[in-house]
């Protein structure tokens, strides 16, 4: 592997004076989604928050999932935003509703996507659907299901892709039916009583779920169980069969250096007998992309290590074998603090998102997306303010020898 250069921090990307006009003042993510029909960078974002998040301890305009986007693909000060899907007062609108029960009902706190993807110019965005937090700093949250999104008019309206829901796989057999119910109600875009088959969706490790093109015919999804303590499995489809479920297959582990396959429901069985063998990237890991990075002729596998700062790993294939990962941004990097007020004691780092379209000099230089919340609550003395103050994406950038 090619020695880092450099590492430099770029800008913020959200915030006040960078997204405050669409009501986008505390966020996190910003997985890029690539438009080559409209040639425009889509940016997809977790649970966000407008100005009253700002102004007080309250969360102002919660909405989960939220999409900017620019057509400009000159990257070195950041992002030039363009816009938001927005809603009729000009806000970001959040691309899917969600219950946002309470964390004791364990019904559904949240739906947040970790990536997308444009085939054949529709455009689809993956979503978690959240049933509660585990307890605060424990890595786990529990998922209902991994939902689909699809606008074939720029992201102006979306529908939902039912046959392409993967449902986290669980004993508690009140969380299976709730995740049967969330994903046909009214409020998940179509009317209720869409037929819907739970069992035939159980999909391990796929609750969260990003998508690449593999550039040979098939379409990659790279997915997680919920939380930040698994590893990273892979499935793939034919494009021309990206929305039928039962048309994927699944790597279920490694042979002498070679994939092994499985279709559908052989291959899903396989995972929850044996998941260690299916992951390509050991536990524990979070948020990621995948990429192609001419400079380096690999894949290019990017994801958060709890507690450790971002990883990268690569491959000759987009689904592996994939190297021993290595460090590409560390959590004490001193560049991370780049920005932050010296008062604050917490800088806690996620993320780690990039896109072959925002690299330059073929991939020598690479742009990385990663979100950090801090608490002012030391400097602000009021306790209940501070874990969404600072709260936000930003971009650095890697530069390989």
């Amino acid at each position: 592997m090619k020695k880092i250069k450099e590492i430099r921090f770029v800008a913020n990307i959200t915030g006040e004076n960078e997204t405050g006009k669409w009501d986008v003042y505390g966020t996190d993510l910003g997985v890029p989604v690539y438009s080559p029909t409209l040639e425009r960078m889509y940016f997809l974002f977790g649970d966000t928050f407008g100005r009253g998040e700002v102004d007080s301890s309250e969360k102002s305009n919660w909405r989960g999932t939220v999409a900017g986007y620019t057509d400009d693909f000159d990257f070195t000060a950041g992002i030039n935003w363009h816009g938001f899907l927005a809603d009729e007062k000009g806000d970001a609108r959040q691309l899917v509703a969600a219950h946002y029960s309470p964390n004791a009902d364990k019904v559904e706190r949240t739906k947040i996507s970790q990536g997308g993807i444009e085939i054949d110019g529709a455009l689809y965005v993956f979503y978690e659907s959240i049933n509660h937090w585990g307890p605060y700093a424990s890595g786990l949250w529990y998922l209902n299901f991994n939902g689909t999104l699809k606008s074939t008019d720029g992201g102006k309206s979306f529908e939902k892709v039912y046959d392409l829901t993967w449902v986290e796989p669980t004993e508690d057999l009140y969380r299976l039916e709730v995740a049967g119910r969330l994903a046909t109600e009214t409020m998940d875009m179509q009317p209720s009583g869409v037929e819907f088959d739970v069992k035939a969706h159980i999909a391990p490790g796929f609750g969260q779920m990003y998508g690449c093109d593999g550039k040979d015919g098939y379409i990659y999804i790279f997915g997680r169980y919920g939380g930040r303590i698994h590893g990273i499995k892979v499935g793939r489809v034919k494009k021309e069969n990206f929305e039928t479920f039962s048309a994927y297959e699944y790597l279920t582990e490694f042979k002498d250096g070679e994939a092994v396959w499985k279709p559908y429901r052989e291959g899903l069985n396989a995972i929850i007998a044996e998941p260690e063998k299916a992951e390509v990237i050991p536990a524990p890991t979070s948020n990621m992309s995948v990429a192609y990075n001419e400079y380096l002729s690999k894949w290019m596998l990017t994801y958060y290590y709890p507690g450790e700062g971002i990883n990268y790993a690569l491959s000759d294939t987009p689904y592996g074998p994939y190297s021993t990962p290595e460090a590409l941004l560390p959590m004490d990097h001193g560049e991370l603090m780049r920005g932050i007020p010296s008062k604050i004691t917490k800088n806690c780092l996620y993320g780690g998102f990039t896109h072959e379209k925002m690299m330059r000099e073929n991939g020598k230089i690479v742009p990385l997306i990663v979100s950090q919340w801090y608490s002012l609550a030391p400097e602000t003395g009021n306790p209940n303010l501070g874990k969404k103050r600072y709260y936000g994406s930003r971009m650095f950038e890697i530069e390989f020898e």
